[in-house]
């Protein structure tokens, strides 16, 4: 029975994941909402100027990153990898590489909708542990990550590169580590803390 309870939520989250990225080329190759440009232009421009501290470059980021910039700081290791592919290909003039990468951003605008897809299925996940430990059931939590998992607008704000998904999942996340069993309240409490401080890093939603 418990197997059958694993192999479940297995399906339900390749079923999360199934739903959610389908849908990152809509619109490519422009930005589908606001948010996703200024994640995807922050950490592009952070690359550009080799730094992780946008406060030293306020006339650059002020119109670029008017967000916490955790999500850019997310991207910058796939946006590199993508621009080592990039100019590993690239046959021209070294001078016009930047040129040529500002032309279609579509690489970088999936991989900002994908990090919103892995985290959307990870709020699947969590919702299916917290649902178990609040009501020690796992029929109850089996139901609550399949309606999460198909629910039309967390597949929708999934799907592209907003600041709601990444901020729903640090609320579990929290939600989770006060409810993790085994733990001192202290520890949970602590734990719970680091993890909000994260989310503000995010968004200010997070307070």
């Amino acid at each position: 029975r418990k197997m059958r309870g694993v192999w479940l939520l297995w399906a339900i989250l390749a079923l999360a994941f199934t739903l959610r990225v389908v849908g990152i080329g809509y619109g490519l190759p422009h930005a589908a909402v606001y948010d996703e440009a200024t994640y995807t232009l922050g950490a592009l421009l952070m690359i550009k100027l080799q730094t992780v501290l946008p406060s030293l470059h306020v006339a650059d980021f002020q119109t670029v990153l008017y967000y916490p910039p955790y999500i850019s700081y997310a991207l910058l290791v796939p946006f590199a990898a993508i621009l080592g592919v990039q100019y590993l290909l690239w046959h021209g003039d070294p001078a016009l590489f930047q040129y040529h990468i500002v032309q279609d951003l579509s690489p970088f605008f999936a991989a900002a909708r994908l990090l919103n897809v892995l985290l959307g299925t990870l709020s699947v996940f969590l919702v299916y542990r917290i649902t178990e430990t609040l009501f020690r059931s796992r029929v109850a939590a089996v139901a609550a990550a399949f309606l999460l998992a198909t629910s039309v607008l967390h597949v929708a704000l999934s799907m592209v590169g907003r600041q709601w998904v990444p901020v729903g999942t640090v609320f579990l996340v929290v939600l989770y580590l006060l409810l993790k069993s085994g733990w001192s309240m202290r520890k949970r409490y602590l734990m719970a803390f680091f993890a909000a401080g994260i989310g503000m890093g995010i968004s200010s939603i997070c307070v």
